[in-house]
């Protein structure tokens, strides 16, 4: 309706009621649901990283992204949000 061409996703947090898995597992099948959409809509769901202790390094981000295997799921790495919790 607005005419974007990407929009920012932060999946999860992990904190004392989610773990890291569950914050992998339960992000991953929301994530799957949103795809058909970003891909009729031709926008990009662009997962962000910030301060919620998930997607710790470039690695864990890159292999996150990479399991969706979707040209309409990409990183927005913002070395920036790594400082406090990994080193960028």
């Amino acid at each position: 309706a607005w005419g974007a061409s990407t929009v920012l996703l932060v999946p999860a947090v992990v904190g004392p009621k989610t773990g890291y898995q569950a914050a992998w597992d339960k992000s991953k099948a929301e994530i799957e649901k949103l795809l058909p959409l970003a891909e009729k809509s031709k926008v990009i769901i662009a997962v962000e990283n910030v301060w919620n202790k998930f997607l710790l390094s470039p690695l864990e981000m890159a292999r996150y992204v990479d399991q969706f295997r979707s040209p309409y799921l990409k990183a927005y790495l913002d070395v920036g949000n790594m400082v406090l919790f990994g080193y960028p």
